[in-house]
Order: C-alpha cells, then structure tokens, then sequence
C-alpha cells in the first residue's frame, strides 16, 4: 500500500477483536500515513472513493450485512475498475486501486466456508482493551508528522523482494472460523461423535434413520429448519467421503453409512484442509 499504492492485494484484511482492542487507532494510524480521508463504502455517491488507496470499515457487522454487500464487497478486492459517482455528473469507471480494511467486535464477522481465499483474518488480542495508559502514547505518535514521517519512509524502504502481496496467509483465527462454518450435515456428524449422550466410536446407521437423525438434530440443537432431503443428504455425505453402502443392523439389511470415527476425522481433515483438524 506505501510502495505500491497502484498495486491491487486481492485480499481482504479483518482485524477482529473485543470494543477497545484498537483496530480504529490502526485505521488512524494508515490515514496519518496516507492523507486518506474517511469515504463509506456502500454510499450511492461514492466519490471519496475515486483513487482511493485505503478503505477502513469500522464495526463491520455480522453475515446479514455482508451477504448484503457481498458482491460490492468482492469487486473491491478483484475487480480491476470500479464505478465512481458524483453528484450531478454520470458514473464512469475508474482504476481500482483500494486496499480494503475492516475491523469488528463480533468474531463471527464473516461466512468462511473451507474454499474461501480472500479473507486475512487477524484476531487481535483483548489484553490491552480499553486501557487508556496504553493507547496514551499511540494516539500521541500518530500525531505527530514527525513520528508520521518516519514510519512512512521506514516502510517505503522496506524490502519486500520476497512479499507475494496477493497471498492470503491462514491464521488461527480464520481456521477457527472455517471450523465454525461447516456445512450443516458435517456439523451434525461431529456432534454424532463429539456430544452425543451416547458416546460413538463408530458410524453404524441406516441412511434414512441417519437423516431423521439430522433433521431432528438439525431442529432441536442448531435451531434450523433444515429441508434437506434424504436424497440430498445421501449425495452430500457421498460427495464427503461417505458412500451409503448395504449395512446389516439386528438382521435388517438396509442402505446405510459404516465408518470409524478415525475414518471419519480422517475425511474431515481432508475437507477442511487442515491436517491438524480434530473432532
């Protein structure tokens, strides 16, 4: 962004954290650095976004607002020209040159399925949250042109020889939020493992009882009405690693799922892209 202000990131920066923890005093911080003024992101009239190089989006709200905006959101980060709109003058298209920033109280700040690669998600730590003899002496560098100066020209000198900036590095906070972000019927198969009264070593289950299963699960512990079919379900779970095969149960021989909970860990590693990923 300082050396290149021209370059697009393709990523995202999150920065989530508890009220207090200091993600606006960053944003101040950049601003200081780049002259930048504040523009909203999702004004009708957006010019204070035309050659803009930073945009911070303070409290970022939670998944309905960013299902909202999410295709605005998507062609900040990818898109290489981006509409501009002036009061009393027509759109017309500009260079995309945006580096999109937010932070956010709410850890569950985003939908981050496992193929998701333009989130760099940070979790920024609580222990100095609202502690003003901490922040005390930031707030008095970031005023200071002289501090502001040096800061700039240390990282317009900076050696970035090695630096893919479009590489989106995964942080504990964003695998964590894959984890919480699994599809409903994988949910629903680690609670069979992890949370059940009745501790499993085993997935031994006809694939019509496994699916009332779910759908009561799916009710009574996520609270969601669920319409998943039992056709859907069986191609879901094949499509995981699951195939429904001829199981016998107390001399009944239906379509059903076999499978060690080792063997299921082992899919779900495989899924998540995460070979440390345990139930």
């Amino acid at each position: 962004m300082i050396q290149h202000p021209g370059r697009m990131p393709m990523k995202f920066c999150v920065m989530s954290g508890a009220p207090g923890t200091g993600t606006s005093t960053f944003s101040r911080f950049i601003t200081a650095m780049t002259y930048e003024k504040a523009a909203d992101m999702f004004e009708g009239f957006n010019s204070l976004q035309d050659r803009k190089i930073f945009i911070f989006l303070e409290e970022l709200g939670e998944q309905a607002e960013l299902n909202k905006h999410e295709q605005q959101l998507k062609a900040t980060v990818t898109a290489p020209h981006h509409k501009v709109t002036y009061k009393g003058v027509n759109s017309f298209q500009a260079l995309n040159t945006i580096h999109l920033w937010a932070g956010c109280n709410p850890e569950k700040f985003a939908h981050m399925p496992v193929d998701e690669r333009r989130i760099f998600a940070i979790k920024i730590s609580d222990a100095h949250a609202n502690d003003k003899k901490y922040f005390v002496p930031i707030f008095a560098e970031i005023a200071n042109r002289d501090f502001i100066k040096s800061a700039f020209d240390y990282y317009s000198n900076m050696d970035l020889s090695d630096y893919n900036p479009s590489e989106v590095f995964v942080t504990q906070c964003k695998q964590k939020r894959k984890g919480e972000d699994k599809p409903l019927p994988l949910k629903c198969l680690e609670y069979y493992f992890t949370e059940c009264e009745v501790k499993h070593d085993e997935l031994l289950i006809f694939a019509e009882d496994f699916h009332k299963w779910y759908l009561a699960w799916a009710a009574n512990v996520e609270n969601v009405n669920t319409k998943m079919t039992l056709s859907a379900h069986k191609e879901f779970m094949t499509k995981f690693g699951l195939t429904p095969t001829r199981i016998s149960i107390d001399d009944k021989r239906k379509v059903g799922y076999k499978a060690t909970k080792a063997e299921v860990e082992k899919l779900m590693k495989t899924y998540m892209k995460n070979p440390a990923y345990t139930f």
